[in-house]
C-alpha cells in the first residue's frame, strides 16, 4: 500500500505543492512579521522623538516666559534706583519696590500662577520676597544660598531644582517640597549688582510630562547632566539618581534612544535648550510591541487559515487532475490491446481536457492511418504489378522500335527515325520505375522528346521554346511531371481547334524557398465553369480513395502526387487563364539542392535552353 501511495502521481503532486504552499506562507509570513516588527519600532521611536520635542518646546516656550520677565523687570528704571538705594534708606527702598511689584511683578505673576516667590537682592544687602501662596521665613535670605556664588556676569539664567524649606502654610507651619529656582545677576552700568530670582512650581512640567503617552506605563523625567532626578511624578524620585546604566548610555549625547535588555525598557531622550537638562521618557517594551504583537498573532492566524485552505484546494485540484488521468491511463492501456474505438471522455476546458481531445484525435486518425495504409499497400502493389508488366511490355517494344529506326535509316526516312529515337528514350525515362527523383535537365529533355514528336507528327502547327534560371538545372524534382500537362495543351488545343499552337516553358525561383514550372500555351484557355470546377479538385484532391479515381486525368495526378511527396499544402498545380490569351499551369515544389540560390526568379535572366528546331 505504501509502495503503491509512493508511486502514485496524486500524492507525490499533494506532497510537492503542499511543501511548496507550506514554505511559501512561512516564509511570506516570518518576512511579513520581521519587517513590520521593524517598522513599527522605528516608527514609534520616531513618534516617540516627535512627541518629546513637543514636549520639549512647551517646556522651553514656559522657560522664554521666565526669562520675558526677568528681561522686563531687570531693564525698569525703578528696579536700577532700588538697587542703588543704601540699607538705612527705608522710604526710597519700600517706594520703589512697591512700584516694581504694581508695574510688573504682580501682572507677570497674574500670568503665570505657577510662581511661588520673587526675590530682589542688592550689593548693598537690600532685600526683598514677593511671594503669592506661601510665606517665608523671617531668617531666610538669598545671601545664604549655596548655589548662588555659581552665577557667573553673563546674560544667561541660572536654573535649579531642589527642595525649598524656606515657606510656610498660611498656619504659619514649615513647608518643604521641590521647586525649580531661576536666577539672574545684573550689572547696571555705573550701579552696585543685583540678584534677582524666581521660584516656580514643578507642576507645569510635571503637566508637561503627564501629557506625553507612550504608553500605558510610561514614565516621563527630567534629570540633570549628572544623572540627578529633577522632575519625576513621584515626589520621592526627585533629587534621586537615575540608574547607573541610564546615565552610561546617555553619556554626552544630547538626543537619542536606546534599549534596555535587562528591565526591557526603551528610554527616548532629548536636552532642554539653555540647560543641561534632559527630559526622558522611560516606557516598557510590551507596551510598545503591543501592537508587533497583535501583527504577529494575525500573521500566524492568517498564515494558518491560508495554509488550510491552500491544503484543501491542492487535494481537491490533484484529485480533479489525477481521476481525469487515470481515466485517460486506462484508455490507453485498453488501446494497447487494439482497442482503437475507446475514447477518453473528461470534462473540463483545462490541458487535461486538451489532452484527451488530442489523443481521441490522435485514435481517430491512427485509425484512418491504418486503413489508409492498407489502401496504400493496395495501391503500391498495383503500381508494382503495372510497372513489371510494362517492363516486360517495353522490352519488346525497344526491340521493335530498333527495328524501326534501321529500317529508316537504310530508307532516308529521318523524319521516322526521329520519332523513333525520341519515343525510344521517353519509353526508357518513363519505365524505369525504381527512379522516383530526376533533375530538371532531365524532366526538360523527356519533355523535349515529347514535343519533337509532335512537331514532327503535327508539322509546323505546334511550336515551343523552353527557358531556365541559372542554376536550376540540377534541382530535384519529380519524374514525369511536365509532360501530361503539355500533353492536356496538345490534347485541348491542337486536336479539338486544328489551331497553330504555342507552348513555353519557364523553369525559375518564384519566391524564396519554391521553385516553379511555369507552362503557358496561347490556345483557347479554359472556360470558367471548367476552370472553378477544375481548381476545387485541386484543393480537394488528397485521398488514396481519389488517386485511385484520377488515376486518368492528368492535372489532378501530377498535383496529388507533389502533395504526397512533398507533404506541403504550398506544393502542387496552379491553373489559370493568361489574360493575353492561353492558358497557364504552374508546377510549385520546393529545389532540393542547396546551391540553389534562394532569390526570386522574377529578377534573374531567363537562360534559353532549347526552341522548336
Amino acid at each position: 500500500m505504501l509502495h503503491a501511495i509512493k508511486r502514485s502521481l496524486k500524492w507525490k503532486f499533494i506532497t510537492i505543492t503542499t511543501t511548496i504552499v507550506v514554505g511559501i506562507v512561512v516564509s511570506i509570513g516570518f518576512f511579513s512579521y520581521y519587517e513590520t516588527s521593524q517598522t513599527i519600532r522605528a516608527d514609534v521611536e520616531r513618534f516617540s522623538q516627535q512627541v518629546l520635542r513637543q514636549a520639549n518646546l512647551n517646556m522651553n516656550r514656559y522657560l522664554n516666559e521666565y526669562e520675558q520677565g526677568f528681561l522686563l523687570i531687570g531693564n525698569m528704571d525703578e528696579y536700577k534706583e532700588w538697587l542703588g538705594y543704601p540699607p538705612d534708606d527705608t522710604y526710597d527702598i519700600v517706594r520703589t519696590y512697591y512700584a516694581i511689584r504694581r508695574l510688573q511683578m504682580q501682572p507677570f505673576v497674574s500670568r503665570h500662577p505657577e510662581i511661588l516667590s520673587i526675590t530682589m537682592l542688592s550689593a548693598s544687602g537690600v532685600e526683598t520676597n514677593y511671594t503669592t501662596i506661601y510665606g517665608i521665613r523671617y531668617e531666610y535670605s538669598l545671601k545664604n544660598e549655596p548655589w548662588l556664588s555659581r552665577i557667573d556676569n553673563t546674560d544667561k539664567v541660572f536654573f535649579d531644582i531642589a527642595t525649598a524649606n524656606q515657606y510656610l502654610n498660611m498656619d504659619g507651619t514649615p513647608a518643604s517640597f521641590p521647586v525649580m529656582t531661576l536666577t539672574k545677576l545684573y550689572t547696571p552700568y555705573n550701579l552696585p549688582n543685583g540678584y534677582l530670582k524666581m521660584d516656580v512650581s514643578l507642576a507645569p512640567l510635571q503637566s508637561i510630562l503627564q501629557e506625553i503617552h507612550l504608553g500605558e506605563r510610561q514614565i516621563g523625567m527630567i534629570s540633570d547632566a549628572s544623572g540627578t532626578i529633577l522632575v519625576h511624578p513621584d515626589t520621592n524620585r526627585i533629587l534621586t539618581k537615575l540608574d547607573a546604566d541610564i546615565v552610561e548610555k546617555m553619556g554626552g549625547r544630547t538626543e537619542g534612544s536606546f534599549f534596555r535588555k535587562e528591565t526591557k525598557e526603551l528610554v527616548i531622550f532629548e536636552t532642554i535648550p539653555r540647560t543641561d537638562w534632559r527630559i526622558l521618557e522611560v516606557v516598557p517594551y510590551a507596551d510598545v510591541a503591543g501592537s508587533i504583537g497583535k501583527v504577529r498573532n494575525v500573521t500566524v492566524l492568517i498564515a494558518a487559515i491560508g495554509l488550510v485552505i491552500a491544503i484543501a484546494l491542492v487535494v481537491y485540484v490533484t484529485t480533479s487532475i489525477t481521476r481525469r488521468i487515470t481515466h485517460l491511463r486506462r484508455v490507453i492501456k485498453q488501446t494497447q490491446l487494439g482497442r482503437f474505438d475507446q475514447l477518453v471522455e473528461v470534462g473540463g476546458t483545462d490541458e487535461v481536457t486538451d489532452l484527451a481531445q488530442a489523443y481521441n484525435r490522435m485514435l481517430g486518425q491512427l485509425d484512418q492511418s491504418v486503413h489508409q495504409l492498407t489502401e496504400s499497400r493496395l495501391v503500391q502493389q498495383k503500381a508494382i504489378l503495372s510497372a513489371l508488366q510494362s517492363q516486360i511490355q517495353s522490352h519488346f517494344l525497344y526491340n521493335t522500335l530498333e527495328t524501326i529506326n534501321s529500317m529508316a535509316d537504310l530508307a532516308g526516312h529521318r523524319e521516322i527515325e526521329q520519332i523513333t529515337i525520341s519515343l525510344s528514350r521517353m519509353l526508357r525515362y518513363s519505365s524505369n520505375y525504381r527512379t522516383e527523383l530526376v533533375t530538371i535537365d532531365q524532366e526538360l529533355r523527356h519533355l523535349d522528346d515529347y514535343l519533337r514528336i509532335i512537331s514532327i507528327r503535327y508539322g509546323n502547327v505546334v511550336t515551343y521554346d523552353f527557358a531556365m534560371e541559372a542554376g536550376c538545372g540540377e534541382s530535384d524534382c519529380l519524374k514525369a511531371i511536365m509532360q501530361p500537362i503539355v500533353e492536356n495543351c496538345i490534347k485541348h488545343g491542337v486536336e479539338v481547334t486544328g489551331e497553330p499552337l504555342h507552348v513555353e516553358v519557364r523553369v525559375a525561383l518564384i519566391e524564396p524557398g519554391w521553385l516553379g514550372v511555369t507552362i503557358r500555351d496561347n490556345g483557347a484557355g479554359f472556360g470558367e465553369d471548367e476552370l472553378r470546377e477544375l481548381q476545387r479538385k485541386l484543393r480537394e484532391t488528397e485521398t488514396h480513395k481519389q488517386y485511385s479515381e484520377l488515376a486518368q486525368v492528368g492535372l489532378l495526378n501530377v498535383h496529388y502526387r507533389l502533395r504526397m511527396y512533398y507533404q506541403d499544402e504550398h506544393s502542387g498545380i496552379q491553373v489559370m487563364n493568361d489574360p493575353q490569351g492561353g492558358a497557364i499551369v504552374r508546377i510549385v515544389f520546393p529545389p532540393r539542392l542547396h546551391r540553389i540560390t534562394t532569390e526570386s526568379g522574377s529578377g534573374a535572366e531567363a537562360l534559353p535552353m532549347r526552341r522548336t528546331p
